[in-house]
């Protein structure tokens, strides 16, 4: 801001919300189109993706788990063939990780790995409603987790 100086996004909880409803929007066409194209190599592809993001959770490598776990996503995105949901994820994505690094409680991801596995598994069966289904939990899931200020005056970084 000229004269003002930088200052830090602070998503508040209105912003929150909106953002997690456009996920499971974009995210639930996701893996609909998946689901139609999907081939048996892809799933395994997802498979060991799942397997390396097993590792890292039981070796506590946090760092490394929220990278594959993220990835996951646009796994998904590019496997849908549509550069522009991959776009659009992308940047949703990005908002979400300032969203969970400002409001997620520490330790409170670990059952996401088992979400992506039923997701995985959805999608292997090409049933893209089921797949939907479980994406619109897994997003409520993560959503629910957050703590959230009362209003939405965000969070001061400082």
């Amino acid at each position: 801001v000229p004269n003002k100086g930088a200052t830090v996004a602070r998503p508040g909880p209105r912003e929150t919300r909106d953002i997690f409803a456009a996920r499971r929007v974009v995210e639930g066409g996701i893996v609909r189109a998946v689901a139609r194209r999907i081939t048996h190599g892809e799933v395994d592809r997802l498979k060991q993706r799942l397997r390396a993001e097993h590792e890292a959770l039981h070796q506590q490598d946090h760092a490394r788990w929220v990278a594959l776990a993220g990835g996951f996503h646009l796994a998904l995105a590019e496997l849908s063939g549509n550069a522009e949901l991959q776009r659009i994820l992308s940047e949703l994505m990005t908002r979400c990780s300032l969203i969970v690094a400002l409001y997620e409680v520490p330790g409170e991801s670990t059952c996401e790995h088992e979400e992506h596995e039923q997701l995985v598994e959805w999608l292997s069966l090409r049933d893209g409603a089921a797949a939907a289904d479980a994406m619109d939990r897994h997003l409520l899931a993560l959503e629910a987790r957050l703590q959230l200020p009362p209003d939405d005056g965000g969070v001061e970084m400082a």
